[in-house]
């Protein structure tokens, strides 16, 4: 059946327009927005080779020497020609002749010697009135303490800007005016100033000169001679070697830089450009690191170094993760978390619907449930919790001096636990020390030789260690061999079964029941083993629902038959069922057969699916025919389940009989069109908790009526008991024959 068709059945119009107003808008919200807005706000970061980097080693070489006064190797250098002038004309040097001696000489034969191995960029500029640079204006003589100074005046007036990897070196031509001429520097025969990392200055006294044109040509060659000091030339061979492994080393270290800063740093952005870059240097840097040439190393090493300074990887540091999750989350957990919880509330109502209007294969559908078989009632579980309210309340004054009294007669030796006390001791218990304390009277009760009284504890402190929620304790209680005789009834070995399943321990379930099996149960009844302990044992490895339970569960009934001549029809179902989900139809089929009511319905449903999977569709026809012609009692419409109809189908589509293709589709809509399909699917059916009359609940687990908010003598002992469920009425199977089961009808 369709889900929006159910949607409408169950819901109004106006309900249904508004679930799935909320359902959309909260999908759209928690499933595309946020991840939208998150995407869209988070730091792009393209992949880069950060294992490739780590691997780039470093060079070494014996010519390798610290050199303070040259500059550091760069790819790129800005070369700067300054003219100082003074304002008279007459001591001054026309601009025109100076950059025309300069890109007639330096220049190209700088071009011609270095350009295959550094990028050269030249620029000029003239600076006039300089009064105030030297440190007086009649000074003839810089001394060498003066020249710092000197340099510090100096570099204000010059307008220096360069990218971080180029390095700038400066050449400057000081004219001084006539008050100044001649300037010489003390100690320098070449009346000049080399500043390492820097620059020089050369001081032109224009005045004394007879040939300027002569003049700028030497000047030339000494700025060439200050150009070759300063980047540390002597050889070009040995000054191409060791730019080689500075350029690799140095492009090498700035990639592990970023790496490590990009790897601390999560916000940094790395665009495709820029991750090109890092590729590109990577992939220069290893054949470097190869080959040894020197420009693979120095274009290795200048992309590295854009991308290291590149003002793009910094435009979102200044809003990292946790300032924007604290800008936002106020905004969206609010709304969040209750769209979240409706979308929840939601989905599960959806679930719910497609499980009950589909007719999914019994293979989908075995293993979802979690309940378990008998419901809290079934065992006396609410009684007992009444009744220790009550009881609680009523002795609410003397309860202290009673579990002081209590606690005082464990401890002393000669002290007898009386029946009572243990019995109000079980009723007030809440603390661990408490519950321990009931333990331990237990097992000093279970010593005393005199007893004037048959009640059972085994049922009670099953109950108390269940709602304590001591599952290890109960079963450490029970497999204690000194403490036989008190847990050896059924209805202890069903609440402690009943705890296991519930906490999803089928293992724990299996390993009770079989060591009871082995110690031997003790049944009002006379059987041999307790059919609800079964059932649950069952149940427990039917949800495991593994080749090995199967395994498991075959022995168990098979001892159980053995012994007790038939089995409960539930117990079979979960067994058929079990065996039905691993392919094997043929036990399937032997074990409903052992079943006495073979026209239950449940039973009857289970058969057709065995002969649907042995191939039989025919048979299986006929046995839903069957359940069809039976009208519905009492608007009960559990005659055939869905899932009954959909192994039909499976096996008919290997089929090539049409008439066999044809009666099923006609008896499917018979089924559906007149209310003989049930709206609850079998697996679902079989799993559904038990609850049994009140008066039975009452005399079969020893507690009380409310109102006495005490323990009862059992007046009858605990009796096994069947289970509810789509039965046929008015068939002669309602009742075990000396069993003492009794399979009651659900008509809710």
């Amino acid at each position: 059946m369709n889900v929006l068709t159910v949607l409408r059945e169950k819901l109004p119009n106006e309900k249904l327009y508004l679930f799935i107003n909320r359902f959309t808008f909260s999908f759209l919200f928690l499933f595309v927005g946020l991840p939208l807005w998150y995407s869209t706000t988070s730091t792009y970061r393209a992949p880069l080779p950060y294992s490739r980097i780590s691997t780039l080693a470093p060079k070494t070489s014996d010519l390798i020497v610290t050199n303070l006064t040259s500059f550091q190797t760069a790819s790129s250098y800005d070369i700067s020609f300054y003219l100082i002038n003074n304002n008279d004309d007459n001591s001054s040097l026309n601009r025109t002749k100076y950059e025309e001696i300069i890109s007639s000489t330096i220049v190209p034969h700088l071009i011609n010697t270095y350009s295959n191995f550094i990028n050269l960029d030249f620029s000029t500029e003239i600076i006039f009135n300089t009064r105030g640079v030297l440190p007086y204006e009649t000074i003839h003589n810089l001394e060498k303490r003066q020249i710092p100074f000197f340099i510090n005046k100096l570099e204000y007036l010059l307008h220096r800007s360069t990218k971080h990897y180029k390095e700038q070196i400066l050449f400057i031509l000081f004219i001084p005016d006539e008050k100044q001429t001649p300037l010489t520097v003390e100690k320098n025969q070449d009346n000049s100033i080399v500043v390492p990392k820097w620059g020089s200055v050369i001081f032109y006294n224009k005045n004394n000169s007879d040939n300027e044109y002569n003049d700028l040509n030497l000047i030339m060659k000494q700025f060439l001679t200050h150009f070759n000091q300063l980047l540390g030339i002597e050889t070009i061979d040995q000054w191409i070697h060791l730019r080689t492994i500075e350029n690799y080393n140095n492009g090498r270290q700035t990639l592990s830089t970023l790496s490590q800063l990009l790897l601390s740093i999560p916000n940094i952005v790395i665009d495709d450009t820029m991750a090109k870059k890092v590729h590109d240097s990577v992939n220069l840097l290893e054949k470097c690191e190869e080959n040894n040439q020197h420009n693979d190393c120095q274009q290795g090493r200048l992309l590295a170094d854009q991308v290291f300074f590149d003002p793009s990887l910094l435009k979102l540091l200044y809003f990292p993760d946790d300032q924007k999750f604290a800008i936002y989350v106020p905004l969206y957990l609010p709304m969040g978390a209750p769209l979240a919880w409706a979308l929840f509330n939601d989905i599960k109502f959806l679930i719910n619907i497609v499980k009950n209007s589909s007719s999914g294969t019994l293979r989908t559908i075995l293993s979802v449930h979690v309940r378990t078989l008998f419901s809290s009632s079934a065992i006396g579980l609410d009684n007992f919790k009444l009744a220790r309210e009550q009881h609680a309340s009523r002795h609410a004054p003397s309860i202290d001096g009673f579990k002081k009294r209590f606690f005082d007669s464990i401890t002393k030796p000669d002290s007898q636990i009386f029946t009572e006390d243990l019995r109000n001791m079980i009723m007030s218990a809440n603390s661990d020390e408490e519950v321990d304390a009931v333990i331990q009277a237990l097992r000093k009760y279970n010593s005393n030789k005199v007893k004037f009284t048959d009640f059972h504890f085994g049922s009670p402190i099953m109950r108390l260690l269940y709602v304590q929620n001591k599952p290890d304790l109960a079963m450490k209680l029970f497999m204690d061999e000194s403490l036989k005789d008190i847990f050896h009834d059924s209805g202890s070995v069903l609440i402690l079964l009943n705890k296991l399943v519930e906490d999803k321990r089928y293992e724990d379930a299996t390993k009770i029941f079989e060591y009871g099996m082995q110690r031997g149960f003790s049944t009002a009844s006379g059987r041999v083993f307790p059919t609800d302990a079964v059932t649950l044992a069952i149940e427990a490895l039917y949800r495991q629902n593994t080749k090995q339970s199967l395994e498991k569960a075959k022995d168990l009934i098979s001892k159980v038959i053995q012994r007790d001549a038939d089995i409960n029809p539930r117990t079979a179902s979960m067994v058929a069922l079990l065996a039905l989900r691993h392919n094997d139809s043929s036990f399937a089929m032997e074990i409903i057969g052992a079943v006495r009511g073979q026209n239950l319905t449940t039973i009857q449903n289970i058969r057709a699916i065995c002969y649907a999977e042995m191939g039989r569709a025919e048979e299986a026809i006929n046995v839903v025919h069957i359940l069809a012609d039976q009208p519905p009692i009492d608007d009960d419409r559990r005659r055939v389940f869905p899932i009954v109809l959909e192994h039909i189908k499976k096996s008919l589509e290997k089929s090539t009989n049409e008439d066999v293709k044809n009666r099923f589709e006609d008896l499917s809509k018979f089924v559906t069109q007149n209310n003989r399909l049930s709206a609850t699917d079998l697996t679902d059916f079989l799993l559904e908790p038990i609850n049994r009359r009140q008066a039975i609940v009452n005399n079969r687990f020893n507690v009380q009526q409310p109102s006495s908010g005490n323990f009862q003598r059992p007046g009858t002992n605990y009796r096994d008991a069947g289970f509810r469920g789509g039965y046929n009425k008015q068939s002669n199977n309602g009742r075990q024959a000396n069993s003492g089961n009794r399979y009651i009808r659900n008509n809710s």
